[in-house]
């Protein structure tokens, strides 16, 4: 294949993207030290409950969740623990957090012991969310790699898969100029890290770009949404709440689906009804099947308040005015500290960069959408009601972090991460700069690729540059 070939696959935005988060998500897989993604050691232990069978999670005689792994992986989760807890969060130049590395080649470099110790924390996702890395763990298990090995494994796992939902996102949108908007988001440094890490966050992000990008081509060309797109988009839609309940508020964007598409009136409600029946439903059920997980008589907070959910529950049923201004105080309080995590805050040391590159990213957006104001136009009145659908998600995570994670009538909604964002900047963007009275951007298709493939890419090397800085 010739350099000119090469370089007319890579003008294509999908495989820009396959490029570019290829090798930024490797170098994060291999810098970030074992089990340092946001709460990976949870869903660490979570993929190897799955990998080894254990779909639905297990729990104790009391109702809680079964904790117990591997004895040398608890060790090692443990110690994480500790390292983490005397890290500085200011500046990169200055910071070492990771105490030693020979203590970590240590204890990756065996094979998973057969006697078992209950581990700090399990989370109770669906196993949808960890179909990747669950694979990954099951195959290295089957060759006896050592931990270190399978932890790698499992993020390269994790990796590929948000990277062939993504490449699919763009592919469905190529001819399409908000493309560009999907292309940056899900080359944030948070998308990319969390996509490279153990966590149900990547599921989460991919999922949603993907059901958002088949929701816009809908839209935007019903005539060329086949039915092979319609099994696409309901079969993502019913995913989604599955890895994470908070978003079925996105999968609702089902509504929006041009009738047009469907040979009658009639049939589009039929189809419509029935497979938000089925979301719903699935959701409710696997909801269900998880209550126990709460049970727990452990604080989940770093501070160990007390948190007993069933009398939180109590309070805002009879309190609800009183939720909702601790909502809107943390939303004014911490919305920098939202912008960073959603955006550019990784690992779990918490490693952000300058707020400039920030400014970058927020840019970049807004560039995006205006070059595309024209469909962000034609999608407007969809783009309304997406949006109400996305301010509902919103309020249920910080109602599903205020009953779990908080104590009983708390002044603020703690717990809250800008990661749990993404999913709906797309629509939130699109509609905001959809109202803005000014005229699109008139810029060539080249100068356009040229400007995003460089700018995410400064953006991402300048992250992992602080991130090795900051943790090493």
């Amino acid at each position: 294949m010739t350099i000119k070939k090469v370089v007319s696959i890579f003008k294509q935005t999908h495989w820009a993207f396959v490029a570019i988060a290829g090798i930024f998500g490797l170098i994060y897989v291999f810098i970030t030290p074992p089990l340092w993604g946001f709460d990976e050691v949870a869903h660490f232990n979570r993929a190897y409950q799955i990998s080894g069978g254990k779909l639905i999670p297990p729990v104790d005689k009391s109702g809680a969740l079964n904790r117990d792994m591997p004895s040398n992986l608890v060790e090692l989760e443990y110690y994480v623990y500790g390292d983490l807890m005397d890290n500085s969060k200011v500046g990169v130049s200055f910071r070492k957090d990771v105490d030693s590395r020979d203590a970590y080649a240590k204890l990756t470099s065996r094979s998973f012991s057969k006697d078992l110790q209950t581990s700090p924390i399990v989370a109770s996702y669906s196993p949808i969310a960890y179909i990747a890395p669950s694979v990954g763990i099951a195959v290295a298990n089957l060759f006896n790699m050592s931990i270190g090995v399978m932890i790698i494994v499992a993020r390269l796992s994790s990796l590929v898969a948000y990277i062939l939902m993504v490449y699919f996102a763009l592919s469905i949108l190529k001819n399409k100029k908000i493309k560009w908007l999907v292309f940056i988001v899900a080359l944030m440094p948070m998308s990319v890290f969390q996509a490279s890490m153990v966590s149900a966050d990547g599921m989460t992000i991919g999922l949603s770009l993907l059901f958002t990008s088949l929701l816009l081509s809908a839209v935007l060309n019903p005539n060329e949404f086949s039915k092979k797109h319609l099994y696409a988009i309901f079969t993502v839609a019913a995913l989604i709440p599955l890895v994470k309940f908070n978003y079925i508020f996105l999968s609702l964007g089902l509504l929006l689906i041009p009738n047009s598409i469907f040979s009658t009136k009639k049939i589009a409600v039929i189809v419509k009804s029935v497979g938000l029946l089925i979301v719903t439903m699935s959701a409710v059920i696997w909801a269900l099947l998880t209550k126990a997980d709460n049970s727990s008589t452990v604080s989940p907070r770093p501070d160990g308040l007390p948190v007993v959910v069933s009398d939180q529950i109590m309070h805002m049923l009879h309190h609800p005015i009183g939720f909702f201004i601790a909502m809107a105080r943390s939303l004014v309080d911490t919305s920098d500290r939202y912008i960073q995590s959603m955006t550019s805050m990784i690992g779990w040391n918490e490693v952000a960069l300058p707020f400039i590159f920030i400014g970058v990213i927020i840019v970049g957006i807004v560039i995006a959408v205006l070059y595309a104001k024209e469909e962000a136009i034609l999608t407007r009145k969809k783009l309304y009601v997406l949006n109400v659908l996305a301010i509902l998600g919103v309020v249920s995570i910080f109602a599903a972090m205020y009953i779990y994670f908080n104590p009983t009538g708390y002044s603020i909604v703690d717990g809250v991460q800008g990661r749990y964002f993404i999913p709906f900047i797309i629509p939130v963007s699109a509609l905001i700069v959809s109202l803005v009275p000014s005229n699109r951007l008139d810029l060539k298709d080249k100068t356009v690729a040229f400007m995003f493939l460089a700018t995410t890419s400064a953006v991402l090397l300048s992250s992992v540059i602080c991130y090795y800085l900051a943790t090493y």
